[in-house]
């Protein structure tokens, strides 16, 4: 909010220095101002782009999954215990995609008149 501020200002500096309503003893006070807008509203352009950058990054790395016990602080015990679960879960995620690939072949059937 405050970077769009100070560009407002900028702008309207800007344009009353441009257009002559500003006599001209004024100006000596007001040119430097407007730089100093205009460095500040660009500093702070600068500070929005790299928190942009910065929390691309952290959500990026959030979502990438963690295999190694020591990036995620996870015990070598409840690492196993999750494996063994995956290994017990494993049988009925393959039945329930082969449950899925049927019924969307039977309905890519349909859809072409042949079932």
């Amino acid at each position: 909010g405050i970077e769009y501020i100070l560009l407002a200002l900028v702008f309207i500096v800007s344009t009353l220095v441009r257009s002559g309503e500003i006599p001209s003893v004024l100006s000596k006070i007001v040119i430097p101002l407007y730089l100093v807008l205009l460095v500040a509203a660009a500093i702070l352009a600068g500070l929005v782009i790299r928190q942009g950058i910065l929390n691309a990054r952290s959500i990026r790395a959030q979502s990438r999954p963690t295999s190694t016990v020591k990036s995620n602080g996870r015990s070598a015990i409840a690492e196993q215990a999750s494996v063994e679960n995956v290994a017990e879960e494993q049988p009925a995620d393959l039945e329930r995609r082969r449950e899925r690939r049927r019924n969307a072949a039977a309905a890519r059937r349909r859809r072409a008149g042949k079932a």
